[in-house]
Formats: C-alpha cells, sequence, structure tokens
C-alpha cells in the first residue's frame, strides 16, 4: 500500500535514494532487481530439458514386445473372425483344428500367455526407458527445485519487507499524529498492515540450507534499519518536545487574546499578530522537522512499493515465476503425448484381446 505523504514535495532526497538502493539491495527479487540472472539460469535449465525432450516422447517398445503385440491382435481377429461366422474349422494357417470346447480353451489359454508376455516386456522396455531418461529426469527435478527454490526466497523477501514496511509505518504513523497535533487536528490517512508470518523462517532454514546466509542477512538488515529508524524518531520526538514546550504558553495567552481581539472593531492587536505568527511558525518547524527526519523513511518505502508494482503490474516484463507456466505446459504435453503412446500400443491391443475373448466366450462351450 503506498501511503501519501503530507508536507512535502516530490523531489527525491540522497538520503531518500540512499536508503531505496539499501532496499533494493535487500530485496531484489520483489524489486525486480535480479529478474534477468534468474531467467538466464531457467533459460539454460530449460535448453537441457529441451534436449532430452525427444528422447522422452520416443517410442520404447522393443521389436520383441512389438512381435508379441502382432501376435496378440493377430490371434484375438483370427478367434472373434471364427466366431463371428460361425467357421467349423480354423484357417489352414492355425492347422484346421474344428472349433469346439477343447480348441476354444487352447486359443484362450495361446491368446491369455501372449497377453501376459506382452504385458511383461512392456514393463521391462518401461523400466529401461526410466533409466536411460535418468538424466532428463534429473534435468527436469533441477527445474522444478529452481522454480520451488525461487518461489521460497521471495517468500522469505515478502515476509521480511512486510515487517520492515510495517515498521517504518508504525513510526509514520505516530510522528504524522504529533505534526497534526500542533494543528490540533486528527490525520486523515489509514492504512492496512501487510501480513506477515506466512512464512515459517525457521522450517525454511531446514528445508532450504542455501537460504539460510540470506534470512540471517535480511534478519539483521531489518535490525540495523530499525535502530537507524529508531534513532530518526528519537530525534523527533526530542525536538518535538521541545516545540511543544514552546506551544503550550503561546496557545494559553492566544487564547486569552481570542475574546478581546473578537470584540474589538477588527484591528487586532500587535501582540496577536505576533502570536498568530508565532504559532505559524511552530507549524512550519512541525513540517521541516517531519521532513527532516521521517519524510526519507516513507518516500523509501513507497519507492520499493512502486517497484514492485511495477515488476509485477505494470511492467512485469520477463519472470521465472511466469515462465514456469510454460515449462509446466510442455511437461504437461510430454505427459500426454507418453499417455497417448501406451494407450495405443498396449492399452487398445490388450483391450482388444479381452474384448474378443468376451465376445467367443458370451455363448459358452460349442455343444
Amino acid at each position: 500500500m503506498r501511503v501519501p505523504v503530507p508536507f512535502t514535495s516530490s523531489e527525491t532526497t540522497e538520503r531518500n535514494a540512499a536508503l531505496l538502493a539499501r532496499f533494493q539491495e535487500q530485496f531484489p527479487h520483489i524489486c525486480g532487481n535480479d529478474t534477468m540472472s534468474d531467467v538466464r539460469k531457467f533459460q539454460a535449465l530449460i535448453g537441457d530439458l529441451n534436449s532430452h525432450i525427444e528422447r522422452l516422447t520416443a517410442p520404447f517398445l522393443s521389436a520383441s514386445v512389438l512381435r508379441y503385440q502382432s501376435m496378440l491382435l493377430y490371434a484375438s481377429l483370427i478367434f472373434a473372425i471364427v466366431h463371428l461366422f460361425s467357421l467349423p474349422t480354423l484357417p489352414e494357417t492355425l492347422l484346421s483344428l474344428p472349433v469346439d470346447g477343447p480348441t476354444k480353451i487352447l486359443l484362450t489359454g495361446f491368446i491369455t500367455i501372449i497377453a501376459a508376455i506382452f504385458l511383461l516386456g512392456y514393463r521391462v522396455d518401461r523400466q529401461r526407458n526410466r533409466l536411460t531418461n535418468a538424466v532428463a529426469a534429473e534435468s527436469t527435478q533441477s527445474i522444478k527445485d529452481y522454480i520451488n527454490f525461487l518461489m521460497v526466497k521471495r517468500k522469505v523477501e515478502e515476509e521480511f519487507w512486510a515487517r520492515l514496511h510495517n515498521r517504518i509505518w508504525s513510526e509514520y504513523e505516530a510522528t504524522n499524529n504529533a505534526v497534526f497535533a500542533v494543528y490540533d487536528s486528527k490525520p486523515s490517512i489509514t492504512r492496512d498492515p501487510m501480513a506477515v508470518g506466512r512464512i515459517d523462517l525457521e522450517q525454511t532454514r531446514k528445508l532450504w540450507p542455501d537460504l539460510s546466509e540470506s534470512i540471517e542477512s535480511k534478519s539483521d538488515f531489518v535490525e540495523t534499519i530499525s535502530a537507524e529508524l529508531d534513532a530518526d524518531v528519537a530525534r523527533f520526538n526530542a525536538k518535538m518536545f521541545d516545540l511543544e514546550l514552546e506551544k503550550a504558553p503561546l496557545r494559553e495567552e492566544l487564547a486569552t487574546l481570542q475574546p478581546a481581539e473578537a470584540s474589538d472593531s477588527h484591528q487586532p492587536s500587535l501582540r496577536h499578530l505576533e502570536l498568530m505568527q508565532g504559532d505559524r511558525a511552530l507549524k512550519q518547524r512541525a513540517r521541516d522537522l517531519h521532513r527532516r527526519h521521517i519524510r526519507s523513511w516513507i518516500q523509501a518505502a513507497n519507492g520499493v512499493t512502486e517497484l514492485i508494482y511495477e515488476h509485477t503490474v505494470r511492467n512485469p516484463g520477463p519472470d521465472v515465476l511466469a515462465m514456469s507456466k510454460d515449462y509446466e505446459q510442455t511437461m504437461a504435453r510430454v505427459v500426454a503425448a507418453r499417455t497417448r503412446y501406451v494407450a495405443l500400443e498396449v492399452g487398445l491391443p490388450v483391450a482388444f484381446a479381452i474384448a474378443a475373448l468376451a465376445l467367443v466366450w458370451s455363448d459358452g462351450l460349442p455343444a
């Protein structure tokens, strides 16, 4: 959420730029600074996977297994034709056996054995294919691990940024209230704090050891920045305390003169003008104190918010987590191709054999 800053110009101060640069250095992913390096590494992994795509989608049934597939289809077809056309004997190619009960049992057993050998051969070829494609599987797993790593890394940055953002806003809100108190008014700014605690950092250290150093660094950074913020807030509060000491007697005297000035013929006294000028000077000093000590913090925080919005909404550009959708679609097509291959080369022949046996045995044994 971008917080509007009262009493400030749109110019970027040197301190604001320095703070923003420090924030970008610690939170590069959410600010979009590490996008291209992530993309290049991801593209390298994708390129390695693409070199194995042809192997992943290539037919893997061996010639011997395909022979049993042909035998299964041929025997099932002959068995079904003999039954459908009520042939008294099998074709000459099958020794012209009479179509009786023993023959049906013999052919059923023969087809069943061929189907079993075919399925066993398919299983062996599939396991062999998995072994030969182990490199491709490792490449696929590397991409998954890298995507998960980036997602967790971004969540870590979002967690620490939410903590720091809420801390800056909390101090801004308190100091802003103090400035408005000088004006005898209340601020109209409201905000919803950013959600924190969406990731278990200790568990993340255990699951992702490579992120331990980053987590430690960001934790130290938040503590350091918070200490610097506290120092600025302390300086602001000390000077505001002195200002309040000056304001109290001035406002009291001004209040005593107000009724008398109101009853006069529109000619305020010199003392009243001096008090009014002093009151305006106090308000200006309060604004200057806020600009000097707090302005840079909230503007730097707003700058990070703008970068996040620019990176994720206005001008996303290339992003690994977005490109991962293309990878998921590619892998879905690979899985679909392998599924269709197995269905066509294994499922259909076995289903045809089962249908042929069911058809032949639907009438029971011949008389």
